[in-house]
């Protein structure tokens, strides 16, 4: 199996080669984003000699399924910019089937504090309460990536065949869409 490149991410260097890559940037494998490569020529190296073991297990060891969403009565949550709402839904994101990934914004001021999660065309959007699966990983993940106005990381999801929502913890970025 070739392994491909979707994003581009920074991160501290190069898993083959050491480097840092131009301007920082490095990219990342699709499959279990934990390693990253300043070049595709360095990416295919690493995959053929060593990577290719480990992905699998890396993948897996990443995964964090989360508990179960608030719901509302009235399905809909309203923000304060004027006339935008959002409408509650977990499930994947327009468009997206089970197993497919996608990134997903986590919003959250502290731990207890139920924590805004969405996609970027906020087709899949619930919060979380504190006391579900994933919430209390998920706050101290957030509250390492400072930004104006509280708190907020980007993570890699999934939904799983069952309906689970699943997060790749280790894809935490302040990566703006």
């Amino acid at each position: 199996m070739k392994e491909e490149t979707k994003e581009i991410t920074k991160s501290d260097q190069c898993k083959n080669c050491e480097n840092r890559g131009q301007g920082g940037e490095l990219l990342q494998c699709s499959q279990c984003s934990s390693v990253s490569y300043c070049s595709k020529k360095c990416q295919v190296s690493h995959w053929r000699s060593k990577h290719r073991k480990g992905c699998a297990r890396l993948q897996s060891e990443a995964e964090m399924e989360l508990g179960t969403p608030m719901m509302t009565t009235n399905k809909e949550l309203y923000i304060d910019q004027k006339d935008w709402n959002i409408t509650y839904r977990f499930a994947p994101p327009n468009g997206l089937k089970a197993d497919e990934r996608f990134w997903i914004k986590v919003q959250s001021n502290d731990m207890n504090c139920k924590i805004m999660i969405c996609d970027k065309s906020q087709t899949c959007c619930f919060l979380l309460p504190p006391d579900q699966n994933g919430h209390r990983e998920l706050v101290e993940k957030v509250s390492h990536q400072k930004t104006f106005l509280g708190g907020k990381s980007y993570f890699k999801a999934k939904f799983n065949e069952k309906g689970r929502a699943i997060v790749y913890l280790h894809t935490s970025t302040a990566l703006k869409w």
